[in-house]
């Protein structure tokens, strides 16, 4: 799934400087008063949801200690897969279909948030096609603090690192990650299902990966009709 994340242009420059975190700013957050992560390029402060139980398994705690000492001020996007057919809509309807990740970062297999055909629990809640957008993105918008950010450097040090190998890029001030999409496609290279983005859109990422493409990518929108530019952005 394409990932949304705000670019960090420094201290002068951002008036709201002080309500963006780096990943670094995140982890720096893990104590049982102050437990933050991020998901999705938003960072949360979880503090007063995180260490209850919430689960709706019997005999399966949502707040085991080690679980959430390991995930404390990370990056949690892995663990809450945005379902494909909800993320984007008009593109794809297959609600079994989904991304592989290739920097996969998941260590606790138990605290996957899989929803919908792709539930991987007896979960009742999890298993509701529109978990994601009708229950976990509302319940998480109280805790929400603001944007994750990211250095211009670190943005091309990870797409030039080819154990990395990140496939994204910069449009409009937001940094958008097409990293998972582009290796989905090398594993099912004859499978039409899986290019469900406009390939003119995706070749700026592919060929500028960790670059600004607000250029060169507003050239290829303005050459495309209404419906297209609005299911691919």
């Amino acid at each position: 799934m394409v990932c949304f994340y705000i670019i960090e242009f420094g201290r002068l420059l951002c008036p709201n400087f002080d309500k963006a975190w780096s990943l670094n700013e995140v982890a720096q957050h893990q104590g049982q008063d102050d437990y933050w992560v991020t998901i999705q390029g938003v960072v949360y402060d979880v503090s007063d949801f995180v260490f209850g139980d919430h689960s709706d398994i019997l005999g399966e705690a949502s707040n085991g200690a080690d679980t959430l000492s390991a995930l404390a001020g990370q990056d949690l996007t892995q663990y809450f897969p945005v379902p494909l057919a909800l993320g984007c809509a008009g593109l794809v309807e297959d609600s079994s279909m989904f991304l592989t990740l290739k920097n996969n970062t998941i260590t606790q297999t138990l605290a996957v948030h899989k929803s919908g055909s792709q539930s991987i629990t007896q979960s009742p809640a999890l298993q509701q096609r529109d978990w994601y957008t009708t229950h976990f993105l509302k319940t998480m918008k109280e805790f929400k603090k603001g944007p994750l950010v990211y250095d211009t450097k670190v943005i091309e040090a990870w797409a030039a690192d080819p154990d990395i190998s990140k496939i994204w890029a910069v449009w409009d001030d937001v940094l958008y990650d097409l990293t998972d999409y582009f290796w989905s496609q090398s594993l099912a290279p004859t499978d039409p299902a899986v290019s469900f983005l406009n390939s003119d859109i995706t070749d700026v990422f592919k060929q500028r990966a960790g670059q600004d493409i607000t250029k060169p990518l507003n050239k290829v929108l303005a050459g495309l009709d209404e419906t297209t530019v609005a299911q691919n952005t």
